[in-house]
Order: structure tokens, then sequence, then C-alpha cells
């Protein structure tokens, strides 16, 4: 469970219970000001079918923030005023080496409120190109390094049930430990930017786990950088854990432990 809409940095609520701050949103965006994530002033735009209004109803569920999502929404507000922006943080799975993990659309201009802050379009351009490299140096070599071991594991894994996890694990280890480093170091030298504007981000992410056919357990990630506006959220957000919901530790077999990350592996 993630922080609410009216207690900031508080451990509990559920993500719908984020939902409702959305409906605020309107109204601290400011006469005429149409941005992502808030609705312009009702006079800007006419009304829709009434079968739009229908959609949006039942997909609103499935947005940043809705009840089926593990992310909180965009924008949180309290007390009228946006306290926090959420950008989602998406991972290129496989083999991709690069990704610019903030959505295209948010690289390329300033997001609304870090911009209203002060935070030129060169400093968050220069934020996000830091960001690309977390991964940039895990190239292709790392998979085959790590795949003669893990050959070597499924072979031994009838002689020694033990050993091949413990060489899954550790190449595991070898291989997001390092990406975990980099995103800490990332985030450090980008608040330091973001300080001169009263700024501050943090990486977090959620774990849901459901069970399907047979037992099989299904881990859903989601992941996200939080930009608090003023003093009083960066200090709850600084108390806030990088890391909510489920977590997995494998150092009983020389692994990682989840909860000692700044985001959920991927």
């Amino acid at each position: 469970a993630g922080p609410g809409p009216d207690v900031v940095g508080a451990a509990g609520g559920a993500p719908f219970e984020w939902a409702a701050s959305i409906a605020q949103a309107p109204e601290v965006a400011g006469a005429g000001v149409k941005k992502r994530g808030v609705a312009a002033d009702a006079d800007d735009e006419e009304a829709g079918p009434w079968w739009c209004e229908m959609i949006q109803d039942a997909f609103s569920c499935c947005v940043q923030g809705g009840c089926c999502r593990n992310s909180p929404p965009r924008e949180i507000i309290k007390d009228g005023r946006v306290v926090r922006v959420n950008i989602l943080f998406r991972p290129c799975p496989g083999l991709c080496t690069f990704n610019t993990y903030f959505p295209k659309e948010d690289c390329c201009e300033v997001p609304f409120y870090l911009a209203k802050k002060g935070l030129s379009m060169n400093e968050w351009s220069d934020g996000c190109k830091e960001l690309a490299q977390v991964s940039r140096q895990m190239p292709l070599c790392v998979y085959l390094v790590c795949l003669p071991f893990t050959i070597l594991g499924i072979i031994l894994n009838a002689f020694f049930c033990i050993l091949a996890p413990c060489l899954w694990c550790l190449c595991l280890k070898r291989r997001y430990v390092p990406k975990d480093k980099k995103l800490r170091d990332w985030q450090d030298r980008f608040n330091k930017v973001l300080g001169l504007y009263g700024i501050f981000c943090k990486t977090q992410s959620r774990c849901s786990v459901h069970y399907g056919e047979h037992g099989k357990k299904n881990r859903l990630v989601e992941r996200w950088v939080a930009f608090s506006l003023d003093a009083e959220d960066a200090r709850a957000l600084r108390d806030e854990p990088h890391i909510l919901g489920n977590t997995e530790n494998w150092e009983c077999c020389c692994g990682m432990d989840e909860e000692k990350m700044c985001m959920h592996p991927w």
C-alpha cells in the first residue's frame, strides 16, 4: 500500500484511495492551462457525447493511480495544491541495453509542475540523459557470461539441487546490483540540481502478487520517480521506502535482498 493524497508520506492506503485526488487537479492547474494529466477549464472544450464519458469511466481504473494499478496518480494533491509529481519509470525488458525509462512525452518537455518551479529544459534533458545511462553499460555480453553458468547449473542440478539456484542468484545479483548503484548515483546527482528549485526526487516501486493456475506466483511491478515540490512533502518522501509491496530475499543462496534496493529489479 502507498501514500494517499491527504496523508502524504503515510505507509497505508490502497491505490484506489489516490484516485480521489485526480478530481481536484483542475482546481490547481490554473485558468486556461492545458497539460497532460490535468484538465483545462471546462469552457475551453465542448462536452463530448454521452458514450465518451461511459468509456472514460470504464477505463479510469486502469490509468495511473487507478484501483487496478500499483502506481500512485501522476499528481498528488494536498490542501488544494499539487505537492508531488509521480512520473512512471518504464524499463525495457529482455535484452534491450538502452532505454529512456521516462515516457518519451515527458523527456521531450519539462513536466508542467517541475517547469513551474523553475527547472529548465536543459537541466531536465541532462537528467533524463543521465538516467538513460543506468543500463547502457549492460551489453549483451553480460547475458552471454551468465549463460554458461546457467547451463552448467542445469546439468549439475540432477546431482546438486542447491548449486544451480545459487549460480542463478549470483548471476542476477551481478546484473542488478551495479544498476542499483547507478540509479542511486543518478538520484543523488539530479537532486543537487533539483534542490536549487526546492524539488526532491526519489525512486519508488510497488509489487503485488497474484496466484494463477496450479498456484503459480505472478508478480506485477510498477515503477516511478516521485518529485516533491515543497519542503513538507520532501520530508515525508524522504521517510517513505523505495520498495513497496511484495519483496523477495535471496541472500541465503548468494543472491540479493530487494528491500535493500532503490527499486524492484528489472
